[in-house]
């Protein structure tokens, strides 16, 4: 492997400056949000989906800078790639805290969790499970076959299963099924 130039370097970290400023920016709005984050507080759990939402941009962030580390440098950045999968893990958690980890629960067991959040749509979750998904993936492409992290990995995609199961409203989401209900996609 060849050495990278000084030259190469200081390119590499002129281009991400602003990424690093970015993460730097919503890594401090999250502990100023966790101050504010009360267990009894009914908006709490909209709360958390805000921080997963910011966690996720910030493994974009981090993807992205190991993006140009491969292209600019030649060389994976591990230790960005690492900040990545804390990133996820962390959201995973969020999402977790919000919707429940239950694995094979009735529906009534987690029913209210889903009540305390029923101004954020179905769209919207589907959409929040698939970033976290998606930014997963890209960790572990990151990384390639042959990590420590793969285990690891491939348990958050477990996890994050569990949670896109837990929040969908089964009550509703059977009813919607009925070909009959007007507005039902077709094909």
């Amino acid at each position: 492997m060849s050495k990278v130039s000084a030259e190469a370097k200081k390119k590499y970290f002129e281009v991400i400056k602003e990424y690093r400023k970015q993460v730097e920016e919503i890594l401090q709005g999250e502990k100023q949000v966790l101050k504010g984050v009360d267990k009894d507080d009914p908006g709490a759990a909209y709360k958390k989906l805000t921080l997963v939402d910011e966690n996720l941009n910030v493994a974009s962030y981090q993807i992205m800078m190991n993006s140009l580390s491969i292209a600019l440098l030649g060389v994976k950045n591990e230790n960005i790639l690492n900040e990545s999968r804390r990133s996820c893990y962390k959201s995973l958690i969020y999402l977790e805290e919000v919707f429940s980890d239950f694995l094979d629960v009735p529906f009534s067991d987690y029913e209210s969790r889903l009540e305390r959040v029923s101004t954020f749509s179905e769209n919207e979750r589907y959409k929040l499970v698939r970033k976290l998904g998606f930014s997963i993936q890209a960790v572990k492409d990151g990384f390639g076959e042959n990590s420590k992290w793969q285990v690891g990995l491939t348990e958050m995609e477990g996890r994050t299963a569990v949670v896109a199961k837990n929040c969908i409203n089964l009550k509703t989401f059977f009813a919607g099924l009925d070909p009959r209900v007007e507005g039902i996609e077709n094909g």
